[in-house]
C-alpha cells in the first residue's frame, strides 16, 4: 500500500499591447454620447473606464501622427493637437496550480482469487484566458480528474484463469469565466478592429465551452489451456456520458469599427453590431457506449510451428442528445426539398431538417466483425531463424466530436446579429436596444419559415438574419476499417548479432471526409473560370453546406530493418532502417485538421478522382539508433 501526494504551482504571464483612449478624448467622447445617445452614457462610462483602469494604462504613451481620429467630427476635440489613442505593454498573470494523489491496494482474497484497487485524483486550475483590460474577465478553469480501477483474477486450475476489471473516470474539462463576477463588471464583449484601434476586452462570447466526461467500462478475459489449444475468450463494454458545453455567443458581445465610418460612430454612441445566439441550452447531455466479444485460439502444431485463429465482434452505439437537440439534414444536399424547388426560396427550414433527434447519425454499423489470423515457424534445427506473420481487420470508432456539428445547425443554434439604425442601439437598456432586439427576434424565429419570411420578420425588428450555414452527416456513418497484414524474418547471425526484418502493410476504408461543394458560389468572383459557379448561393435558404460522410481511402506499405548488438555483457545497441509509402485521400482521420491536414473533397464529383496522393505524415526514409 502506498501513497504518493505532489503539489505543483506555476504563475503564468502574458504579453499584450494594448491600445486604450487618451483622457481627454474618452472625455470628449463621454460628453458627445451623453448628449446624442444618453441611453448609451451609463455603458459608454463604464467602458472607458476599463480602458483608463487597466492594469499599467498609467504608463500608456501617446500614438502620435495616427490617422484613426483625422476626420472624427467630436465637439471639445482636436485631433491634431490631442492623440485619441495611447499604448502600453501589459503583463497580466494568473496562477496556475496542480496537485495529485494516487495510490493502489493489493489483496489475497483467498488461494485462489487476487484482487487490486487503484485511486488516482488531479486537481488543477487552468488560466485558459487572460485579459488585458480587466483580471474579471479572466478564464480561469477548474479542471479536476478522477479515475479509478478494480481488477480480481481467479484461478480455476492451473490451466484455466478468469481475469475482470471494472474502471471508471470522470473529468471536467470546462473553460469558463466566472459569469456573476462579469456580469456584474460589464455584460458585453467588446470587439473593436479596423477604424476603431481600441483593445477588445471580455470574450465571454467564447465561453463556456468545453465538456464534462464521465466514463466507465468493465472487461472480462477467460483462459483455458487444453492441449495444443490456449484458448481465449472475453467481452468489453464502455460507455460515455458527455456534458457538452460548445455552445458559443450565450452571451452578448458589441463590436466596434469593421466600417470606414466605425470611429466616427464610435464617438457618436453607435456600434456596428450586437451579436447573440438562440442556442437550445448552454450545455446538452450526450451519451454513446460500445461492446465487444472476442475469441482466440493459439494452437501448438508442432515444437516449432504455432498458428492463431481470432474472431471479435464489436457494435458502436448511435450518439444520442438526452434532450433530443441534434439537428441534421434530411439527406444528401441535392435531395433536400428545397433544392429539388423550382423556387427554393419558398421552403421553410423544416422540409430539409430534421429537428429535435434523439440519435446523432441517419445510421451505424450494426455489427463489425474483426477476423485475425497469425503464425510463427521456427524452420531450422538450430533455432537461429523465426519467421512469423499475419493478417487482421480493425475498427475504430467514428469521432464523437461529429455531434458538435449537429448542434450548430439551426434550430440548435441560430445566430442573430442586431444592426444599428434610427432608435436601435446595442447599449441601449430599453425596448430599442440591442438585448431587447435580440431576444424578440429569438422568439420571432421560427423553423417552419423560409428564409425570406424569417429575415423580413427579424429585418422589421432590427436584426439581421443571415443565411445559415449547415453541416449534414449524410447517411450511415460507418465505423473506419483498418485491414492490416505482415509478415517477418528474425535471424540470429551470431550469438551478440541479430536481424529483424518486418513488412507491414494496411489499407483503410470508410473513413469520414467533408464535402462543401452542395451550395458552393463565389461571392467575389475570385475564380471566373470555374463553370456553373455562381456568384450567390444556389439556394438562398443557406450559406456554406457541409456535407459529411464516410468513405475515403487510406493505404500504407513499410518494410524495417532492424540490426540488434550486444557489444558486452551490460551494453547493447539497435540500428533500424525503415522505407514507408503513406498515401491517403483524406489525413488524420478524415475530420479534425492536423497541421495542414487535407480533410475535404477537391472537386464536386468524386473524393478519388485528384484527392488521393502522399499523405500529411508520408516519410519515406527513417533511420534511428540507441
Amino acid at each position: 500500500f502506498f501513497v504518493d501526494s505532489e503539489g505543483l504551482r506555476f504563475v503564468l504571464p502574458n504579453v499584450d499591447s494594448v491600445t486604450i483612449p487618451t483622457a481627454a478624448f474618452a472625455t470628449a467622447v463621454l460628453n458627445n454620447v451623453s448628449v446624442k445617445q444618453p441611453n448609451e452614457a451609463a455603458a459608454y462610462k463604464t467602458m472607458l473606464g476599463m480602458w483608463a483602469g487597466a492594469p499599467g494604462a498609467s504608463a500608456a504613451q501617446p500614438i502620435t501622427n495616427s490617422s484613426f481620429c483625422n476626420t472624427v467630427v467630436l465637439p471639445g476635440y482636436n485631433p491634431a493637437t490631442t492623440p485619441c489613442a495611447a499604448k502600453f505593454q501589459a503583463t497580466p498573470s494568473a496562477l496556475a496550480t496542480e496537485s495529485v494523489l494516487a495510490f493502489r491496494l493489493d489483496h489475497k482474497l483467498g488461494e485462489h482469487d487476487n484482487m487490486y484497487y487503484r485511486y488516482r485524483a488531479d486537481k488543477g486550475t487552468q488560466p485558459t484566458s487572460l485579459d488585458p483590460v480587466n483580471a474579471n474577465f479572466d478564464a480561469i478553469s477548474k479542471q479536476p480528474a478522477w479515475d479509478n480501477q478494480f481488477s480480481e483474477t481467479h484461478v480455476f486450475s492451473p490451466r484455466a484463469t478468469n481475469q475482470f476489471i471494472s474502471s471508471f473516470s470522470h473529468y471536467v474539462a470546462q473553460f469558463a469565466q466566472d459569469p456573476a463576477l462579469v456580469k456584474s463588471t460589464f455584460p458585453f464583449g467588446v470587439f473593436t478592429s479596423g477604424a476603431v484601434p481600441f483593445t477588445s476586452f471580455n470574450l465571454q462570447g467564447s465561453f463556456p465551452q468545453g465538456r464534462n466526461i464521465t466514463q466507465y467500462q468493465f472487461i472480462d478475459d477467460f483462459t483455458l489451456v487444453k492441449g495444443r489449444h490456449t484458448l481465449k475468450f472475453g467481452e468489453n463494454y464502455r460507455r460515455y456520458d458527455v456534458s457538452d458545453h460548445n455552445f458559443f455567443y450565450n452571451n452578448p458581445a458589441v463590436y466596434f469599427g469593421y466600417v470606414n465610418a466605425g470611429m466616427q460612430n464610435f464617438v457618436n454612441g453607435l456600434a456596428y453590431q450586437y451579436r447573440q445566439s438562440k442556442n437550445v441550452a448552454s450545455d446538452v447531455p450526450v451519451a454513446l457506449w460500445g461492446m465487444g466479444l472476442y475469441a482466440h485460439d493459439e494452437i501448438k502444431l508442432a515444437s516449432n510451428f504455432t498458428v492463431t485463429f481470432g474472431l471479435r465482434v464489436e457494435h458502436n452505439s448511435n450518439p444520442v442528445c438526452q434532450t433530443n437537440c441534434f439537428a441534421n439534414l434530411t439527406g444528401a444536399f441535392n435531395s433536400l426539398a428545397s433544392v429539388r424547388n423550382a423556387n427554393p426560396g419558398s421552403v421553410p427550414y423544416s422540409a430539409d431538417l430534421m429537428v429535435g433527434q434523439h440519435q446523432a447519425y441517419q445510421g451505424v454499423d450494426a455489427l463489425n466483425v474483426l477476423p485475425s489470423e497469425a503464425f510463427t515457424w521456427s524452420p531450422f534445427r538450430d533455432g537461429k531463424t523465426i519467421i512469423s506473420g499475419g493478417f487482421g481487420v480493425f475498427f475504430d470508432n467514428a469521432p464523437a466530436g461529429l455531434v458538435d456539428d449537429l448542434l450548430a445547425n439551426p434550430p440548435a443554434a441560430v445566430a442573430l446579429r442586431v444592426r444599428p439604425s434610427a432608435g436601435v442601439l446595442p447599449f441601449d437598456p430599453g425596448p430599442n436596444g440591442g438585448a431587447a432586439i435580440f431576444q424578440a427576434s429569438a422568439n420571432a424565429f421560427s423553423i417552419n419559415q423560409t428564409y425570406s419570411q424569417i429575415s423580413a420578420t427579424l429585418k422589421g425588428l432590427g436584426s439581421l438574419f443571415s443565411s445559415p450555414s449547415v453541416t449534414g452527416i449524410v447517411g450511415t456513418l460507418h465505423s473506419p476499417r483498418v485491414a492490416q497484414w505482415n509478415l517477418q524474418v528474425q535471424r540470429e547471425l551470431t550469438r551478440s548479432t541479430a536481424v529483424i526484418v518486418n513488412y507491414v502493410g494496411n489499407n483503410s476504408s470508410n473513413l469520414p471526409y467533408t464535402n462543401a461543394f452542395g451550395n458552393a458560389y463565389d461571392l467575389y468572383g475570385i475564380y471566373p473560370g470555374v463553370k456553373g459557379l455562381a456568384a450567390v448561393a444556389p439556394d438562398p435558404n443557406y450559406g456554406q453546406v457541409t456535407q459529411i460522410q464516410s468513405g475515403a481511402l487510406a493505404r500504407y506499405e513499410g518494410l524495417q530493418v532492424t540490426v540488434r548488438q550486444r557489444f558486452a555483457k551490460n551494453f547493447s545497441g539497435h540500428f533500424n532502417y525503415t522505407w514507408a509509402h503513406a498515401l491517403d485521400e483524406v489525413s488524420n482521420g478524415g475530420v479534425f485538421s492536423y497541421g495542414d491536414s487535407l480533410l475535404g473533397q477537391l472537386v464536386p464529383g468524386s473524393i478519388s478522382s485528384v484527392n488521393y496522393g502522399n499523405a500529411d505524415y508520408d516519410i519515406r526514409h527513417t533511420f534511428t539508433a540507441d
